[in-house]
């Protein structure tokens, strides 16, 4: 017994396999071009986003007195619908809801064993370097 198949299934069934064969390239294509996976671009559009927030934050922070960093953090919630902290290199929370750094991120900011205080290196002076 044989099937057969209407006209607009064949055509349908020919378009679906059509469609398939064109992301299947698209796929390929995308990983030979722009890497392994396409989860890096991801990611890195998110990093982009979370710096631009990131610096808005630090240069608020320069013009703010420490009486004021609450208000900005709460700011920032309604604005951008996220939590937010805010914390020394140390480790000391200074703004924001108590909450407590997961240990690797701490010792991320206490860097190497041994290492005394992690986080970004001093600032040179204007001029300097």
């Amino acid at each position: 017994m044989t099937v057969r198949l209407s006209l607009p299934l064949k055509i349908l069934l020919l378009t679906a396999v059509n469609l398939l064969l064109i992301a299947v390239a698209l796929g390929v294509f995308a990983r030979v071009k722009y890497g392994a996976d396409l989860s890096g671009t991801v990611f890195r559009m998110s990093e982009d986003r979370l710096s631009g927030i990131g610096r808005t934050v630090a240069l608020e922070l320069r013009s703010l007195p420490a009486s004021g960093r609450d208000e900005m953090l709460r700011r920032l919630e309604a604005q951008y619908q996220a939590s937010f902290y805010l914390f020394e290199n140390d480790g000391t929370q200074i703004a924001g809801d108590s909450v407590p750094l997961p240990e690797p991120v701490l010792q991320r900011l206490r860097g190497p064993a041994g290492a005394r205080g992690g986080g970004p290196p001093p600032r040179l002076p204007p001029g300097a370097g």
